[in-house]
C-alpha cells in the first residue's frame, strides 16, 4: 500500500515504493508472484481486488484451511483480557492435530498486545501439555517473523 502523503511536493517522490523505483531504474526482469498458499481462499478476494487489480490467486482449496465454525460470546462479568484468553485457548484446541490433522502445534502462533495474556495462555496451555510447542508472544516478540 502506498503511504498517505499530505505534502504535495513530496508526492512524486513517495507515491512509489523504493522497490518499484529500483525495478524501474535498473535493467532487470521481474515477475509478480501471483499465487498465495497460506490463507483461506475467501480471505484473498478483497486484497486481490484492492491491492493487486484482481491478479492475486490462491493455490489451495478451502478444505485445506478450514475456518472454525464455533461462535463465541463475551461475558461482561469477567474481565475482557481473561475472556480473550479463554477464546484463544478454545481456538487453539480446535486447531490442534486431533481436530486439524495437517496442522502441527509448532505451526500455531498467538500474537497478543499484553504480557499478561501471554502468561495466562502459557499457564492454561500447560494443562493440555503443549505450552512449548504453541508459540505465544506479544507483538514485539513476533515482530519480523511469521507463522502459518
Amino acid at each position: 500500500m502506498s503511504p498517505i502523503i499530505k505534502i504535495a511536493e513530496a508526492k512524486p517522490l513517495l507515491e512509489r515504493s523504493f522497490f518499484q523505483c529500483l525495478l524501474e531504474n535498473i535493467n532487470i526482469n521481474s515477475i509478480m508472484l501471483d499465487t498465495q498458499y497460506r490463507v483461506h481462499p475467501s480471505l484473498i478476494d478483497f486484497p486481490s481486488k484492492v491491492l493487486y487489480d484482481g491478479s492475486l490467486k490462491t493455490g489451495i482449496k478451502p478444505e485445506q484451511r478450514p475456518i472454525p465454525q464455533e461462535i463465541k460470546f463475551i461475558n461482561k462479568q469477567i474481565p475482557l483480557i481473561l475472556q480473550k484468553v479463554e477464546l484463544i485457548f478454545q481456538t487453539i484446541q480446535t486447531l490442534l492435530p486431533r481436530r486439524q490433522p495437517n496442522l502441527s502445534p509448532i505451526d500455531i502462533g498467538v500474537v497478543t498486545l499484553y504480557t499478561r495474556q501471554v502468561k495466562e495462555l502459557v499457564e492454561k496451555l500447560s494443562s493440555i501439555k503443549v505450552p512449548k510447542r504453541v508459540e505465544i508472544r506479544t507483538v514485539d516478540g513476533f515482530q519480523g517473523r511469521e507463522k502459518i
